[in-house]
């Protein structure tokens, strides 16, 4: 059974992993195009024109300590298709990803309705599952209005393509003493 097609406007909220992520492409700065891009095949939008992405997200503070490993939150009990031990979590298997884009929304500030899609990758297909929230759309358009007055404030455009979060977690991390 194929996804419904959906109607602009209207944004978009995918959640991953980064480990998912990496499995279209090493680079998350090609690999979240890429989603993207496979996302609205499989949603029959064909005007690549009228999608606008806005945000992508690598959660880097949700890190799961042994004893509250659940199956039930881990994304419908598997992360990478690997199974759970009783050590830590690689942490780039429990980092979320999160994108957001909008199609046919006229502007960034329109406050559009938002449709959910957890993906996972296997080989080279996507599994795809539409999800529903009712408070979803107050959080991803709060999100968007958040990122938007950040690159304001700091003199930056906004949607950006390269997001400037992910090359300071990146920096972050590389002074962490081991």
């Amino acid at each position: 059974m194929g996804l419904p097609s959906i109607n602009p406007p209207i944004r978009v909220l995918i959640r991953t992993r980064l480990a998912q992520l990496q499995k279209i492409d090493p680079s998350f700065d090609k690999a979240d195009t890429e989603l993207i891009k496979r996302l609205c095949d499989r949603l029959s939008i064909t005007d690549e024109t009228k999608i606008r992405h806005l945000i992508t997200r690598i959660s880097d503070d949700k890190k799961l300590d042994d004893k509250k490993m659940d199956d039930k939150k881990l994304d419908d009990k598997k992360l990478d298709d690997e199974k759970l031990d009783d050590k830590k979590l690689d942490d780039k298997k429990l980092e979320r990803v999160d994108i957001i884009f909008d199609y046919g929304s006229p502007t960034i500030d329109c406050q559009p309705q938002v449709m959910i899609y957890s993906i996972t990758v296997e080989g080279s297909d996507l599994i795809i599952k539409q999800r529903f929230n009712p408070n979803i759309r107050k959080f991803v358009n709060l999100t968007v209005e958040t990122f938007e007055s950040i690159n304001l404030e700091n003199n930056r455009c906004f949607p950006i393509r390269a997001d400037i979060r992910a090359e300071t977690r990146r920096q972050r991390r590389a002074v962490l003493p081991t």
